[in-house]
This record gives structure tokens, sequence and C-alpha cells, in this order.
């Protein structure tokens, strides 16, 4: 654009130049150069507004970045704060688990008690009915 506008300029130097020659071409001229400035302003006008579109453009896009940025620092926020909470969990997890292991441990122990007592129980049955009948036939 800014190569448009010099070359626009360099015509319209051209024209007042060449006008001073002749006296035609300075009616011409004086038309071309109304028309260039007219151009000229006109395509200043737009690039202007142009670029303040893209300024607005641009803040706009950097307060949806800004907000994105907030937005990913409160995810990430969350995100530490489940995985500290998974931690927790997988060692209450562990807890648990060698809880229920010894639990677990303490019930075979407790049946392995229980069957040596039944099994002295069944002897101590057996011994007094040996003991009975023996004296039952003395």
């Amino acid at each position: 654009m800014k190569v448009l506008i010099i070359c626009l300029l360099a015509l319209q130097a051209f024209m007042a130049g060449a006008a001073t020659t002749n006296g035609s071409l300075n009616e011409i001229s004086t038309n071309l150069d109304q028309q260039c400035g007219s151009y000229c302003y006109t395509l200043l006008r737009s690039l202007v507004q142009s670029g303040e579109k893209a300024k607005n453009d641009i803040e706009e896009n950097a307060i949806a970045i800004r907000d994105k940025d907030n937005q990913i620092k409160v995810l990430q926020a969350k995100v530490a704060e489940l995985q500290a909470n998974l931690e927790l969990y997988k060692e209450k997890e562990n807890q648990y688990e060698e809880q229920i292991k010894y639990d677990n441990d303490l019930v075979a122990n407790i049946s392995l008690k229980m069957d040596s007592i039944r099994n002295k129980v069944g002897q101590i049955a057996q011994i007094n009915t040996n003991t009975n009948t023996t004296l039952q036939t003395k």
C-alpha cells in the first residue's frame, strides 16, 4: 500500500511538472491532481480504518488470550489438587490393603488355633471315652 501511495504521489508530481509546459495539460493536470488527491485521501482513510480495526482485533485477542491463560491456570491448579488427592488415596489404599492382609492373616491364624482346639477337644473326648469304657469294663 505504501508503494501505491508513493507511485500516486510521483504521478501527481509528474503531472504537475508536465502542466507547467503546456496550457491544455494544465486543465488535465488540475483534474488529475484532484482525482489523485481524492484517491490518496480515500486510500489513506481506508488504511487508517483497517489499522484501527486490526488494533482493536489485537486488543480483543490479547484479552481472550489472557482469559484463556487464566482458565489454564485454574485448570492446572485443579489438576494439581486432584493429583495430590490421588496420592493420598493411594496411600490410604495401601494402608487398607495392609490392614486387610493383617486381618486375613489373623483370621487364618485364629482358624488354625480353632482347628487345634477342636483336635484337642476331640482327643480329650476320645480319652474320656476310652477312660469311661475302661472303667466300665473293670
